[in-house]
């Protein structure tokens, strides 16, 4: 073929390509770092089907997608958390018909313990979501007993000795709490007036504030890195979109604009990137960002619901890379399944 009708072709197909797959979100996909870790029903089988059964580990470039932990019977209601210096993770799960429980793992020897088991006949069920600063203490939505339909929330100590109520707000859901970067206030969603709203108060309970104040549902708060910034998602435009505020809610930006369904946004750790799932591709798949809200590129493509992004913390004391760290803890977890 002659050489210029081979150039003509390979613009051709770049065109197609980029008219495909736009080249800002190729560029994007390629340049965020990081590992994702999210919940999938795609190895649900009846009559679980539908319920996110296994939790996935994927680059944050969308390659490398493996699976991690599995709990076919019971599932996982959110993804793990992981402690600040990366060498454990937290989740919830259920290991008989005991209701929701909180469960470490030690990542090294892979040693596990159920931290709420003491805890057990005081609420129905316990979800984990943040751990404190200093690794000793994790933030919980403790789910009420019968005839009570609600939730407060909580703060454990990671041997389970010591359960703390911080919100006891009768018949109200306050769920979802996010520690702040210095563990000096939590941010969390509660429908206390009526709607769900993002709060934030003291570490102890006190100074409650309604942040978003607004008619529609604001819910799943995650603080910015630097804790200058909350990232939350909210239905006030007519369909779910990936919003920003100021820490003490004011400034508040959509960063998603989008007509599909856009929810549970997950600050990177370096804060230059925001994980969210989103319904654009017709089921929920997990996306990637700028923390501005520019370069929206999916990570994962399954016929399945993947939900709940949470960015994996590496394990700093060990002598290999991020992206070489989580291959490792790979490695090691791959055959443990809950």
């Amino acid at each position: 073929m002659n050489p210029k009708n081979i150039s003509s072709a390979i613009l051709l197909l770049l065109g197609l390509l980029n008219t495909l797959f736009p080249l800002a979100n190729i560029e994007a996909a390629a340049a965020a770092e990081g590992v994702i870790a999210f919940a999938s029903a795609r190895d649900s089988k009846p009559p679980n089907r539908g319920i996110s059964t296994t939790i996935y580990l994927i680059n944050a470039d969308g390659t490398n997608e493996r699976k991690w932990l599995e709990n076919k019977r019971f599932g996982f209601p959110t993804p793990p958390t992981w402690s600040p210096d990366g060498r454990k993770i937290a989740f919830s799960t259920s290991k008989a018909n005991d209701g929701l429980h909180v469960f470490i793992k030690n990542l090294r020897n892979g040693i596990q313990k159920k931290v709420t088991d003491k805890w057990e006949g005081d609420h129905l069920g316990y979800v984990v979501y943040s751990w404190s600063r200093d690794g000793k203490s994790l933030a919980l939505s403790c789910w009420e007993l019968p005839p009570l339909e609600a939730s407060d929330i909580c703060i454990i100590d990671v041997e389970g000795r010591r359960l703390k109520n911080l919100t006891r707000f009768a018949g109200v859901e306050d769920s979802a709490p996010s520690w702040s970067p210095d563990s000096s206030k939590i941010a969390f969603m509660s429908n206390r007036n009526g709607n769900d709203e993002i709060y934030v108060m003291d570490a102890d309970g006190r100074n409650p504030v309604n942040l978003t104040n607004h008619p529609s549902w604001d819910s799943s708060a995650d603080w910015s890195p630097d804790g200058e910034k909350i990232v939350f998602f909210s239905h006030r435009g007519g369909q779910s979109d990936i919003y920003v505020m100021d820490a003490d809610g004011a400034n508040v930006v959509n960063l998603t604009n989008h007509p599909a369904e856009d929810r549970v946004p997950s600050w990177s750790p370096n804060g230059q990137w925001i994980a969210f799932q989103s319904t654009r591709d017709r089921n929920w798949e997990i996306y990637v960002m700028d923390a501005d809200g520019n370069n929206q590129t999916r990570v994962t493509n399954h016929p399945d619901k993947d939900v709940r992004p949470v960015w994996v913390i590496p394990d700093r004391s060990l002598p290999v890379g991020t992206r070489g760290n989580h291959v490792t803890l790979w490695g090691r977890l791959k055959s443990e399944r809950q």
